[in-house]
C-alpha cells in the first residue's frame, strides 16, 4: 500500500471558490506553531518549511513569526509591519 504522506513531496490544495482552502492553509501553520495538538488526530503534522504564496490584495490571514517550531515563508503583496506607521493622513 502506498502511503499518502510521502517524504520530500510538495502538496497542493485544489478546490472551488469559497470552500475554505485559504482558511485551512492560513490556520494550519498557526495551529502547528502554537502547539494546538487537540486539533489533530494522531500525530501533529511535521513540515520542514511552509511557503505561503498569495497575490491577492484581499487576503487577511495572519503571517506567523518564524520560530524553532515553524519555518514560515510568505511570498506576496502584503508586508509584515512590526511598527505602525502612518502612510496617509487626511488634511484637516
Amino acid at each position: 500500500m502506498i502511503s499518502l504522506f510521502l517524504k520530500n513531496r510538495v502538496y497542493a490544495l485544489i478546490g472551488n471558490n469559497g470552500v475554505g482552502k485559504t482558511q485551512l492553509v492560513s490556520k494550519l501553520p498557526c495551529d502547528i506553531a502554537n502547539d494546538n495538538k487537540n486539533l489533530f488526530s494522531g500525530k501533529v503534522p511535521l513540515f520542514s518549511k511552509i511557503i505561503a504564496v498569495s497575490y491577492s490584495i484581499f487576503d487577511k490571514f495572519s503571517i506567523p513569526e518564524n520560530s524553532s517550531k515553524i519555518n514560515y515563508i510568505y511570498c506576496g503583496l502584503r508586508k509584515k509591519i512590526k511598527t505602525k506607521k502612518v502612510i496617509y493622513q487626511k488634511k484637516s
